[in-house]
């Protein structure tokens, strides 16, 4: 999965980092797991190093396609 999750607990914050190619399958899917496992109080998704797959419907000028 292209989403790690990293919880601090002393700072009530969950980080959520994307890497590589993201889908929107897969970003539902962490949305979803936060009814099993709730995250922090805090959340920081962090996608700097991810770009959209094309079922997003947007290319992506960061991140061409050769």
């Amino acid at each position: 999965m292209p989403i790690q999750r990293h919880t601090d607990q002393a700072y009530r914050l969950t980080t959520l980092t994307a890497i590589g190619e993201l889908t929107p399958d897969e970003l539902m899917k962490v949305v979803e797991s936060f009814k099993i496992d709730p995250p922090e109080l805090n959340i920081l998704w962090d996608f700097r190093k991810a770009h959209p797959s094309r079922s997003f419907g947007v290319e992506s000028s960061a991140h061409p396609q050769e």
